[in-house]
């Protein structure tokens, strides 16, 4: 796409920009959430929407990301992804006693992420040599895992010097420059896209699916008949997943080609990929709440739990590009699955005793295992599928991953809510044991498929 003369580092550099942004700001309210609670008058379960609505709505545009790289050039996506992000937060900020307007600001902000992290990760894959594949898609990698560990310090940060709309405020001419620099450099990667019908009926099927799986978690609260209508919604969704899959052979234009899901390898991957993104946002979200409450430390303070191993691993990441180059993938994504098993355990033990220090430690830990995994498991499953496919597959993954960090804020924000039900005083341990034990089934779990994953594939490659 690009020419001898033309340097791709700077277009790139636009884009991820604004993925990062945009990442950013997805976790950096979750802080807030004490404060949001008395500020507009809700429960934390209401306000958990905040984050759980914003990836519902990353996974819904990420969803429609193979379609929109064909009907659209990429600077055509780049302006829409900052008007997303341009609107979403004047409209946040407008926000004085009305949770609903905050709420749908965040809802159109989302959409900046939705579009930046797609096209970040396909202009790559386009102007960035195969050799040189690994290291690139692990800083991308980098930037879709860091920026959501950052936020919580960075918002923590902005309502210890002034409110959570500092959050919106300081993030608003950083993107505007963005925009203004990606306008030149882009220039020579953007092609004129196709006309191309939308798939409405796919979208609406597809859209009520995740909505429906999605709230099902945000039901939950213990009791055995809300676990079995959860289950319930659970089936609901796969079966409106089934209809779409049936009508999508009838259209000539897909939103997410599930035929995909026919390799062995490609579930497999999918399965590891969005579990490491739903353990991710839920520990993310869980650890400075339960600091917060059981502490009672400030926003800024519990948010800086999560940063030194944010910082860690942004230094070390190229590492693991270099590891995925030198030695494939079967080595750094299963080191990576038990370091993160490693930190559960961790979480486990130091939840009881709530010592800060030993909770940056064990985060640090669970931070490197998460990174190396997360980063190159999409670069294992692109570099091992079609050219023609890649665009699919970078939709398929994107959307599983937002759906599952939205399950997981949604999922770690209701685990901490249920024991306030049921007990009066010291519920915290309780509530943190619970949440973490939970995301540690999944990493086993994870562990398990990731063994299936390398040795079938390890066994019919060489």
């Amino acid at each position: 796409m690009n020419n001898s003369t033309t340097k791709p580092m700077p277009a790139l550099t636009s884009v991820a920009i604004l993925a990062f942004i945009g990442t950013l700001i997805e976790t950096s309210m979750n802080v807030t959430f004490p404060t949001l609670s008395q500020t507009f008058h809700v429960n934390l379960g209401t306000v958990q929407w905040i984050t759980s609505g914003y990836l519902m709505i990353m996974a819904l545009t990420m969803m429609c990301s193979a379609f929109l790289q064909r009907r659209y050039s990429l600077i055509n996506l780049f302006d829409y992804a900052t008007a997303a992000f341009v609107i979403g937060a004047l409209l946040s900020l407008c926000a004085q006693k009305s949770f609903f307007l905050l709420l749908i600001g965040r809802l159109i902000q989302a959409g900046c992420a939705g579009i930046a992290i797609p096209s970040m990760i396909n202009l790559t894959l386009t102007i960035i040599p195969i050799q040189q594949v690994g290291f690139y898609m692990s800083t991308a990698g980098m930037i879709v895992n860091l920026a959501p560990a950052l936020g919580p310090t960075f918002g923590g940060l902005m309502v210890s010097i002034a409110s959570w709309k500092f959050i919106f405020l300081v993030t608003l001419p950083i993107v505007i420059l963005t925009w203004l620099l990606g306008r030149k450099t882009l220039l020579p990667f953007s092609h004129k896209g196709r006309k191309l019908k939308f798939p409405s009926h796919q979208f609406t099927l597809l859209a009520i699916a995740f909505l429906v799986f999605n709230w099902s978690f945000s039901q939950f609260n213990g009791g055995w008949i809300i676990f079995l209508i959860l289950i319930g919604l659970i089936i609901v969704s796969c079966l409106l997943l089934w209809f779409y899959n049936k009508i999508r052979n009838h259209t000539e234009t897909d939103l997410l080609n599930l035929s995909l899901f026919k390799q062995k390898n490609v579930r497999r991957a999918f399965f590891i990929y969005a579990s490491i993104q739903l353990v991710n946002l839920g520990v993310n979200l869980v650890i400075p709440n339960l600091v917060q409450m059981a502490q009672h430390l400030s926003a800024f303070k519990s948010g800086l739990i999560l940063l030194p191993g944010s910082l860690l691993v942004a230094l070390i990441n190229p590492l693991f590009g270099k590891l995925y180059d030198r030695y494939g993938g079967a080595k750094p994504i299963g080191g990576g699955l038990f370091l993160m098993l490693l930190g559960m355990i961790g979480l486990l033990i130091v939840n009881q005793l709530g010592i800060f220090g030993e909770l940056i430690i064990v985060y640090i830990i669970f931070s490197i295992g998460r990174t190396m995994a997360f980063s190159n498991i999409l670069t294992d499953t692109l570099k091992h599928t079609a050219t023609t496919a890649q665009a699919d597959i970078n939709a398929l993954f994107s959307t599983g991953q937002q759906l599952a960090g939205s399950v997981g804020s949604t999922l770690g924000a209701v685990l901490m809510t249920i024991p306030v039900n049921l007990l009066a005083n010291n519920f915290q341990p309780v509530l943190g044991q619970a949440v973490f034990l939970t995301l540690l089934i999944i990493i086993l779990i994870a562990i398990i498929v990731n063994h299936l994953l390398f040795h079938p594939f390890k066994n019919t490659s060489e």
